[in-house]
């Protein structure tokens, strides 16, 4: 009986044996990956630029200039943005991709490109929606009519489910709003069945193979329209996308680049057999960067897909968050939201609800001005077509994601050995891409000729550093210099572990905690202004947090004593803190029906757990 044939990864680990590291083999088959589908398509794809985005580490601000097509002189730690790297950070992440813009300006080009270079023609389809919404099933690749009883009916076909990686939904504001809802979130709802879409992800831990882990690497989701007939008169017969719809994804809106390019595309070659040539360089790469011969890779014709979901599985590339940058989106959704005025007066209320209850004296009198900042920044609120809303809390989060992957892999790719200068990244989400991310989702949601964000994310962003330092130097911290890198970083962080040490030294009790964050919160309010604006508000708003954790120690205060009294001055404060946010776990499992909902708002952020 002839042997079974080992899957590339398999060999992959026989191969290194000994040597078998599962991340740095991941890191090397995702450079393999990232740089080989680049140089296929760059034969005969001319990139359209669209977003160039830096940060300023002197003057603490980011810059995002939309390119629009025209193509820019290098700059050093600039990260330039095309419809490609869209389409390429949109895959390893799993996201839907809307790439928004005039006819004719390649939009569906790129991503056929990109499709047809990635996947076998079996493993993908393209759908193009049209004015009839009778013909217009976003789901007829997945699904087979068959006669049962005499009667037609419409069935899943599985096989096909399990074999797509990706589409390219053309038109797609023409499509169903209820189909194109399942489709961004992965699924077909059929016959009542839900069928997840997507491809299986195998596994390879401790360098034993296993052809399904229980994952599903997301389809890749690329779709295109016209801009809508009341932003674009010449469009008149395109409508909008649906709002439910429209923030389930990463929208671009690209622009012509013929003007950049010029004649250059006539001097492009004719790319025949992409995919085959793209596995002909990954094969080549990953071989390199492995220090295994490239005869391992002499299945990856027929074993690609599921290499291909090993390698982009998006869980690969999730980074942690720092709390400064989870601290800076936290402001930046809170300012964005809506009303600033009604908005510092509801922390406002918080703060002052929290100092009757506690009787601490933490109180803020000061009311929020309508001064000119304000008055810009509310301008954006209504500049948006949609308002800031729970699911882009996670948006963000997604978006920022994407721009450090992106600037990771481009970083270690320009370097002589890209696999090391990969895993010796300090690969984390900092406040310069959350900041850059709020900027292109605000940009997204506004209405066509708005004046840009990047002003007002750049004062919030401002505005946080300055009182950081200003905190820090306050509660005498031996660092008052802001760090984007710095983990330790962060108003309520400072103030909470300032206040766990001093509670450790002395008495240990939950009465000493509380006055402790309560001196720190005090010395936030004594930073209040009348001619502040935005300080204000991000004052307000690191008050507030801190209130509710009082009251939640307070509520328990028993149980957490005795978590105290297990420590001393010589436990690490990262420790008490883990335990403190286990215990809230655990309340929160018991008592979650009856738990004050401003706890699950606020004690896991304000803990950073």
């Amino acid at each position: 009986m002839p042997s079974k044939k080992k899957h590339t990864l398999e060999k992959i680990a026989d191969s290194l044996g000994k040597n078998f590291d599962e991340e740095k083999v991941h890191t090397a088959l995702l450079l393999a990956y990232s740089s080989s589908i680049y140089s296929v398509i760059s034969k005969d794809c001319t990139p359209c630029p669209t977003y160039r985005v830096s940060y300023d580490k002197v003057n603490v601000k980011v810059s995002m200039e939309e390119t629009s097509g025209f193509s820019l002189a290098s700059q050093d730690d600039a990260l330039d943005i095309s419809v490609v790297d869209e389409i390429f950070c949109c895959n390893i992440r799993g996201i839907p991709l809307l790439l928004e813009g005039e006819t004719g300006i390649g939009k569906t080009y790129a991503a056929a490109k990109y499709l047809s270079t990635l996947l076998s023609k079996d493993n993908y389809f393209s759908h193009r929606l049209s004015a009839n919404a009778f013909v217009n099933n976003l789901f007829s690749h997945f699904q087979e009519g068959k006669m049962v009883n005499g009667m037609p009916v419409i069935e899943a076909n599985v096989e096909k489910i399990e074999n797509s990686a990706g589409c390219i939904e053309d038109e797609i504001n023409r499509g169903d709003p209820n189909e194109t809802l399942q489709l961004f979130d992965n699924e077909m709802h059929l016959g009542g069945v839900i069928y997840k879409l997507g491809i299986p992800v195998p596994e390879l831990a401790k360098g034993v193979y296993n052809p399904k882990s229980g994952k599903i690497k997301d389809l890749l989701i690329i779709t295109a329209q016209n801009p809508a007939g009341i932003d674009d008169a010449k469009f008149t017969g395109t409508m909008q996308l649906d709002a439910a719809v429209d923030n389930r994804l990463l929208k671009v809106n690209v622009g012509n680049s013929a003007p950049s390019a010029g004649s250059t595309p006539w001097l492009c070659s004719k790319n025949n057999k992409p995919h085959e040539k793209f596995l002909e360089k990954f094969a080549k790469k990953a071989s390199k960067y492995l220090g295994v011969e490239e005869a391992v890779f002499s299945n990856l014709s027929e074993d690609w897909l599921s290499t291909y979901a090993w390698i982009s599985e998006a869980s690969r590339t999730d980074k942690p968050i720092l709390y400064s940058a989870m601290e800076v989106a936290d402001f930046m959704i809170a300012v964005f939201s809506g009303n600033l005025i009604k908005y510092y007066d509801y922390e406002k209320r918080v703060v002052n609800d929290w100092n009757s209850l506690l009787k601490n004296g933490v109180k803020l009198n000061n009311s929020l001005q309508e001064t000119e900042t304000v008055k810009k920044i509310q301008e954006v609120v209504n500049s948006f077509k949609v308002p800031i809303i729970f699911r882009d809390t996670m948006q963000i989060k997604k978006v920022a994601d994407v721009l450090a992957t992106l600037n990771n892999i481009k970083t270690s790719l320009k370097s002589k050995n890209p696999v090391d200068t990969y895993l010796n990244t300090e690969r984390y989400v900092t406040a310069r891409e959350v900041s850059e991310a709020t900027s292109l989702l605000a940009r997204n949601k506004q209405k066509a000729n708005s004046q840009s964000p990047i002003n007002a994310v750049n004062e919030i962003l401002a505005q946080y550093v300055q009182l950081s330092r200003e905190y820090m130097k306050d509660a005498n911290c031996l660092s008052t210099t802001f760090d984007l890198l710095d983990p330790n970083a962060g108003i309520k962080k400072v103030a909470v572990f300032k206040a766990l040490k001093e509670t450790l030294q002395g008495s240990k009790t939950v009465d000493r905690l509380v006055k402790e964050v309560s001196e720190h919160a005090k010395i936030l309010i004594n930073k209040t202004s009348s001619s502040e604006d935005l300080k204000n508000v991000l004052i307000a708003r690191s008050v507030g947090d801190l209130m509710t954790l009082c009251g939640f120690l307070s509520q328990y205060k028993p149980e957490i004593e005795q978590l105290l009294k297990k420590h001393d001055k010589k436990s690490k404060i990262s420790q008490v803190v883990a335990e403190l946010g286990k215990f809230y776990y655990e309340k929160l499992e018991e008592d979650a029906m009856v738990m004050p909902d401003i706890y699950q708002h606020r004690i896991q952020r304000t803990l950073g757990i």
